[in-house]
């Protein structure tokens, strides 16, 4: 791996000693509907800028064939790294090729792109983040009916986050009767509200337990509970990620928990690789990996935690 970070290194600052303006990274993100991805962005142009990293933002409104035009316009332009979060996480090995025949390090963000040559990952622990969902329901309420609502089966993330929820309920000797368990289309939630209104045609009591795999998927359930006329405060509700509507339901015990990100050193960490690749700077330790089909991909995941009402202030400064 080594070698492979002295070679790229070596391309990159060849490539980048011919021109007179400042690195440039090409940056492809597949939405920015969501507030979380909207911070990665401030992070990543406000912690570029202090580096002197031009960053060339480009949104494809989740639309694969988008991205894939938006691709081909920086690797046109010459970028001296293109970083993705991929719209469709198997088709996007096409600009994986492309970058790779253009002598271009690409990085996939916070998102595996599957079945490819790609140089780097920078994401999160996702199997920890379903191990500390299920760590944080068997501590309040170790026993009873639980309903899974993971996300998108199509997204790598959201089968990581599975897994960690099953190995954890495994280490736990499977404590909970699991009366639903399904993986919810887009993260949507609509498809979480409607399965859980699924849930409720099956039984006629509360759940006590709901391990939902973000926010949105956890208010889809939050709401299907209110609506056939139970408590949410009744059931152990879990979340992932942070928003301001997230404080409310934390204080009416709505929501229980959430495993939060460290986006701001995920951003950071980017750009500090960019700099390893073009000017040969300290960089951050890469020394995991992940396979992606193809590969064993060269990855730095980073750690989650764990906030609820009792805590969550601890995060608002950032």
């Amino acid at each position: 791996m080594k070698e492979i970070l002295l070679f790229l290194c070596s391309l990159c600052i060849i490539s980048c000693s011919n021109k007179d303006s400042d690195v440039t990274m090409g940056f492809l993100i597949h939405s920015l509907s969501n507030a979380r991805w909207q911070a990665d962005i401030k992070y990543i142009e406000n912690y570029s800028k202090d580096k002197g990293i031009h960053v060339i933002v480009k949104n494809a409104d989740g639309n694969p064939d988008l991205q894939n035009e938006q691709a081909k316009e920086l690797i046109e332009k010459e970028v001296d790294v293109l970083v993705i979060v991929a719209a469709n996480q198997n088709t996007a090995a096409s600009i994986v090729r492309k970058a790779n025949e253009a002598e271009i390090p690409i990085i996939a963000y916070d998102r595996l792109i599957k079945n490819c040559d790609l140089d780097f990952l920078l994401s999160f622990d996702y199997v920890h983040v379903g191990e500390l969902m299920v760590d944080y329901t068997y501590r309040v309420k170790p026993n009873g009916s639980a309903v899974l609502l993971c996300g998108d089966a199509n997204d790598a993330n959201a089968v990581f986050v599975k897994e960690g929820i099953v190995s954890a309920l495994k280490s736990k000797g499977n404590p909970y009767n699991i009366v639903f368990d399904t993986f919810i289309e887009d993260w949507s939630y609509q498809n979480a509200k409607y399965d859980m209104q699924r849930v409720f045609m099956g039984i006629a009591e509360p759940v006590d337990v709901v391990i939902a795999c973000n926010i949105p998927l956890a208010y889809g359930a939050r709401d299907a509970i209110e609506e056939v006329g139970f408590k949410s405060s009744a059931t152990i509700i879990t979340a992932q990620d942070f928003s301001q509507t997230l404080i409310q339901s934390f204080k009416n015990d709505e929501i229980n928990m959430s495993v939060i990100k460290p986006v701001k050193e995920l951003a950071h960490g980017l750009v500090d690789l960019v700099l390893e690749l073009t000017k040969g700077g300290a960089g951050i330790n890469i020394n995991q990996s992940v396979f992606n089909g193809q590969k064993n991909v060269a990855a730095k995941l980073f750690s989650p935690s764990v906030i609820d009402k009792s805590n969550y202030h601890l995060i608002m400064s950032e």
